[in-house]
């Protein structure tokens, strides 16, 4: 039966390993230290390149058409070309006043409580319009 050739130790001489020296703990250390600083280079990189990007974005484009400056409503814009459907944010007691002001009206649908009832009518008549919790 032949004889199976001994694999060499790291230590040999001749062995690929033998240079292989273990790294020292402060070596380790500033490896990892070396390998986050990059990441976190990086990161910041491409965090900084969309920042800009947008920032640019937002100069350079005009809003909507037929949108509005509303106080106490932001992104007032119409919906559909007729400007009878209209979107943004939750309107503020000052935007639910502006709303009223502008001959928007709540229908009088019964969900609303009639007519004078819900946010819309209670600035209009100038009862104070409070906010209340958004119910789950």
């Amino acid at each position: 039966m032949p004889k199976r050739p001994v694999p060499e130790s790291p230590e040999s001489p001749g062995s690929p390993m033998a240079f292989a020296l273990p790294h020292s703990p402060r070596r380790v250390l500033t490896m990892v230290l070396v390998t986050v600083l990059g990441y976190v280079a990086l990161w910041d990189t491409g965090t900084l390149g969309v920042l800009t990007l947008s920032y640019w974005a937002r100069q350079e484009t005009p809003p909507p058409a037929g949108a509005r400056a509303v106080q106490g409503i932001r992104h007032f814009q119409p919906v559909d070309a007729q400007e009878r459907l209209w979107r943004g944010s939750a309107p503020s007691p000052a935007g639910y006043r502006a709303l009223a002001g502008m001959g928007v009206h709540d229908g009088g649908r019964p969900a609303c409580g009639g007519p004078g009832h819900g946010p819309v009518g209670r600035a209009r008549e100038g009862r104070p319009v409070r906010r209340t919790a958004a119910r789950a």
